[in-house]
């Protein structure tokens, strides 16, 4: 299970929880953005926001390692 999947699905995560986990030039590509978010804290605000603004933040449908870097998380 990937890092962050687990770290969401064990409640919302506070953007320090979720930083300790990515990499530092990290990219989030989100079909709702026209642009990508780029940077570790900006993600990890994003991520933890997200997580926080949901009753329920779903569960996962896909886990996908598309290459030795890229994971594809969807839910």
């Amino acid at each position: 299970m990937h890092p962050l999947r687990k770290l969401r699905e064990a409640g919302p995560p506070t953007p320090a929880q979720v930083a300790a986990i990515l990499a530092e030039s990290v990219v989030m590509h989100s079909p709702v953005l026209i642009r990508p978010i780029i940077g570790r804290d900006l993600v990890a605000v994003t991520i933890s926001n997200s997580s926080h603004s949901r009753d329920d933040p779903g569960k996962y449908i896909f886990e996908g390692k598309l290459d030795d870097r890229t994971t594809l998380l969807r839910w």
